[in-house]
C-alpha cells in the first residue's frame, strides 16, 4: 500500500528530527524497521499483512522510554498520517490500536517489561532459518504452525510467506545482521570470509593496526580471504569445523595486546546441509584485562593479611576475606553469630543502636570514618570507606579492621617512653649545652691560664733574677749598714764632745755676760762722772762769767771741759749701748748654745739609737740575706713549676677543645634524639 508506506516514511522523518527521540534509533537498520512498521499499520487497518516481530515489551525493554516519549511518538504518528491524507476515522483507528501499547512500551532499563503478546499478533522471537539447523527451529520458537499469541492473527501460510520474503533474501539477512549489536562474520564452505556485519566492521577498525602487525592483513583484505590466515595450525581448525559434533566451537586467541573470544557454528540449509559458517566474536581484551585485574585484586583480598569486609547499601555483609574469618574465629565466643554464618548477616546485629549506624553508613558523605569498638576484652580499630561502581554509584561500604588491644597498650607505653625519652633528650640537650659552655669556659680559662702561666713564668724568671740582684744588694747593704754603724758610733762620740764644747762655750759666754755687766756698772760710774764734770764745767762757766775778763780764760777752759764732758758722756752712752747690745747678744748666744747643747744631746741620743738600730738592722740584714738566698732558690723552683703549669694549661686547653667537640657531638646526639622523638609522635 503506497499510502501506508508514505505515512511510515513521513512518521520516521518526523521522529528522527526530534532531538529527544532520535537517540533511540542509533545503530538501527531503518529499512528493516520501516518494513516492520509498515506491516503493523496494514494489520492495524485490517490489511492482509501481519506484524510478526517481537512483542512490544520485549522489543523496547532495552530502551529507557518514558510516558512523555510515548506521547511524542503518538503525536508524530497522528501528524504523519494526517499529512499524507489519511482520513480522520482511520487515524482514530490507528490511535486506538496504538494507545493500549503504552504500558508495554513505557519502562526503564532496570525494569523491562516482557512476555505479553502484541495486540497486533503473536510475534514469537525468530532467528534466520537459513542459519539454523532444523533441530534448532523448535528451540527458537520457529515451528511451522500458527504462533500462539494474544490475538492469534497470523496464519501458517502468511507467516511462511513473510519469513521467506525476509529471511531468504540477501537484503533481509543483511538487515537482520546489521541490526545486531554483536560482531558477526560469515564464511562459506571454503572457509573464506564473505560477510562482516556493521558492528564487526566498527570493531575491526579499532584493532586493524594490531591485525596488520600480527597477520599482515589489512581491513579491506579481510573479506574474501581465508580464515586460515589467522591460524597457526589450519588443519586442526579445519578438522574442528568439518566435524558437526564439535560445533558450536568456542575459543579465545590472542595477538599483540588483543584477545578475541570466538564462537563458530555452522549454517544449514533447509535440507540440513552446511552452507557456511557463522562466527560470533568479541574483543574481550579490556574484559580480560579487567578480569585479570579483578582476579589480582581478589587474590590480593583473599591473601592479604589485613582484615577486610564489605557490606552493601542495605548493610548486609556480602564478603569477608580469609584474614577476617581467621581473626573473627578467635573472637567467635563474643559474636552474636558464628563466623561461618557471618556472610549475609546485616550489621545491625552488632550494634545496640542500629539506626545511628545506618544513618551514618548509609550516606557516603559521612565516610571514610574511623572508630574503635569493643568486642569482649579486645579493642577493634575500624576504618569504614565508601565503595563506588564504575559509574560512581554508591554500592556499599568496605571495612578494614584490626585487633589493636596490644597495639594500644604498646602505644600507651611507647607514648610514656617517648615522653621519658623526650625529657631525657631535653635534659641531655640542656646538659650538653651546659657542658659546651663549661668546655668553652674551660678552654678560655685554660688558654688564659696558659697565657698567664707563660707571663708568670717569664715574670718568675725575672723575679729570680731580681732576687739574685736583691741578694747581692742585700750583701752590699749589710756592708753599708756596718759602715753606717761605725760612722754612727763616731758621730755619737763627736756629738758627746760637741756637748762638752758647747757646755764650755756656754760657761765662757756666761762669764762674758757677767763681765759685760761689770763693764756696764763702770760705764754708769763714768757717765755719772761725766755728768758731774759737765755740771762743774757749767758752774765754772757761770763763775767765769761773774769774773768778767778775768774769768775769760777760765771760761774757755771750763767750756772745753764742758765739751769734753759732753763727748765723754756721749762716748759712754755709746759704750753703754754697745755693752747693752753685747749683753743682749750674749744672752741670745747663751740661749742658742743651750739649744745647741740640747740638740747635740738629742743628736747624741739619736746617734745612740741609730747605732743600736744599725746593730739590730745588721742582724736583720744578715737574716734577710739568708732568706733572700733561700728565696732565690725557691724562685728558681717556682719558675720551673710555672713552666710545668704552662704545659699543663696547654694540655688543659687541648682537653677543653676535645671536651667542646665531645659536647658538640653530644648536643647533636641530643638534637637527633629529640628529632627522633618528635617524628615518632
Amino acid at each position: 500500500m503506497p499510502a501506508i508506506k508514505a505515512a511510515v516514511d513521513a512518521f520516521y522523518e518526523r521522529v528522527l528530527t526530534d532531538p529527544q527521540l532520535k537517540p533511540f534509533f542509533a545503530g538501527v537498520n531503518m529499512r528493516w524497521l520501516k518494513g516492520r512498521q509498515n506491516a503493523f499499520f496494514i494489520q492495524a487497518l485490517g490489511g492482509p499483512q501481519v506484524y510478526k516481530g517481537q512483542d512490544m515489551a520485549t522489543a523496547h525493554a532495552h530502551l529507557p522510554i518514558t510516558q512523555e516519549h510515548f506521547g511524542q511518538v503518538a503525536g508524530h504518528l497522528v501528524a504523519a498520517l494526517a499529512a499524507v491524507g489519511v482520513p480522520k476515522a482511520l487515524i482514530d483507528e490507528v490511535v486506538a490500536a496504538v494507545a493500549p501499547l503504552a504500558p508495554q512500551i513505557v519502562n526503564s532499563p532496570s525494569q523491562p517489561k516482557g512476555g505479553a503478546a502484541s495486540p497486533a499478533g503473536a510475534g514469537a522471537r525468530r532467528s534466520p532459518l537459513a542459519l539454523a539447523r532444523p533441530a534448532q527451529k523448535e528451540r527458537f520458537g520457529m515451528a511451522n504452525g500458527r504462533t500462539k499469541g494474544a490475538n492469534a492473527l497470523a496464519s501458517r501460510d502468511e507467516a511462511t510467506a513473510d519469513t521467506t520474503a525476509l529471511l531468504e533474501s540477501t537484503e533481509g539477512l543483511r538487515a537482520i545482521l546489521d541490526a545486531l549489536r554483536a560482531n558477526v562474520l560469515v564464511a562459506n564452505t571454503d572457509l573464506e570470509i564473505v560477510y562482516a556485519n556493521e558492528r564487526s566492521v566498527e570493531t575491526l577498525k579499532g584493532i586493524a593496526a594490531d591485525i596488520k602487525t600480527a597477520f599482515g592483513v589489512s581491513l579491506d583484505e579481510i573479506i574474501g580471504g581465508s580464515i586460515h590466515r589467522f591460524h597457526k595450525d589450519p588443519r586442526r581448525i579445519e578438522a574442528i569445523l568439518r566435524n558437526p559434533s564439535a560445533l558450536p566451537h568456542e575459543t579465545q586467541f590472542s595477538f599483540g595486546g588483543i584477545t578475541l573470544k570466538v564462537s563458530v557454528n555452522a549454517a544449514y540449509s533447509p535440507s540440513g546441509e552446511v552452507v557456511g559458517y557463522v562466527v560470533n566474536w568479541d574483543d574481550v581484551s579490556e574484559r580480560m584485562r579487567l578480569d585479570a585485574e579483578m582476579g589480582r585484586v581478589m587474590s590480593m583480598m583473599e591473601n592479604m593479611p589485613m582484615n577486610v569486609m564489605f557490606a552493601d547499601r542495605e548493610l548486609k555483609i556480602q564478603y569477608l576475606n580469609p584474614a577476617s574469618a581467621r581473626t573473627l574465629k578467635t573472637l567467635e565466643q563474643f559474636l552474636p553469630v558464628r563466623v561461618d554464618q557471618m556472610a549475609g548477616q546485616v550489621i545491625d546485629i552488632f550494634h545496640k543502636n542500629p539506626a545511628h549506624q545506618r544513618s551514618m553508613l548509609g550516606d557516603p558523605k559521612n565516610l571514610p570514618r574511623q572508630a574503635h569498638i569493643q568486642v569482649g576484652p579486645e579493642t577493634l580499630d575500624l576504618l569504614v570507606s565508601p565503595i563506588f561502581d564504575n559509574h560512581k554509584n554508591h554500592v556499599g561500604a568496605m571495612v578494614t579492621w584490626a585487633v589493636v588491644t596490644e597495639k594500644l597498650a604498646t602505644e600507651r607505653k611507647a607514648k610514656e617512653l617517648q615522653q621519658e625519652i623526650a625529657q631525657t633528650a631535653q635534659t641531655l640537650a640542656t646538659s650538653s649545652e651546659e657542658l659546651t659552655a663549661l668546655s668553652q669556659q674551660m678552654g678560655s680559662g685554660a688558654t688564659e691560664t696558659a697565657a698567664q702561666a707563660n707571663i708568670v713564668s717569664a715574670a718568675s724568671e725575672q723575679v729570680s733574677k731580681n732576687v739574685q740582684t736583691v741578694s747581692t744588694g742585700t750583701e752590699e747593704m749589710s756592708a753599708s749598714i756596718r759602715e753606717i754603724a761605725k760612722n754612727a758610733n763616731e758621730a755619737a762620740k763627736v756629738a758627746t764632745n760637741a756637748v762638752k764644747v758647747a757646755e764650755t762655750t756656754n760657761a765662757t759666754i756666761n762669764l762674758l755676760g757677767e763681765s759685760s755687766a761689770e763693764i756696764g756698772k763702770v760705764i754708769k760710774v763714768i757717765t755719772s762722772i761725766a755728768q758731774q764734770t759737765n755740771l762743774l764745767a757749767l758752774n765754772a762757766t757761770i763763775e767765769a762769767a761773774r769774773a768778767g775778763e778775768a774769768g775769760k780764760g777760765f771760761a774757755v777752759v771750763a767750756n772745753e771741759v764742758k765739751e769734753l764732758a759732753k763727748e765723754t758722756a756721749k762716748a759712754t752712752e755709746d759704750i753703754g749701748q754697745k755693752i747693752e747690745a753685747i749683753q743682749i747678744n750674749t744672752k741670745g748666744a747663751v740661749e742658742a748654745i743651750a739649744q745647741i747643747g740640747s740638740v747635740i744631746n738629742q743628736i747624741n741620743d739619736i746617734s745612740n739609737t741609730i747605732a743600736s738600730a744599725v746593730e739590730e738592722q745588721t742582724a736583720t740584714t744578715n737574716e734577710i740575706t739568708r732568706n733572700v738566698a733561700e728565696a732565690a732558690k725557691g724562685t728558681a723552683e717556682i719558675a720551673q713549676n710555672i713552666t710545668a703549669v704552662a704545659h699543663a694549661a696547654k694540655s688543659t686547653s687541648d682537653g677543653a677543645q676535645e671536651t667542646q667537640k665531645a659536647s658538640n657531638q653530644l648536643s647533636q646526639l641530643a638534637a637527633g634524639l629529640q628529632d627522633l622523638v618528635n617524628r615518632t609522635k
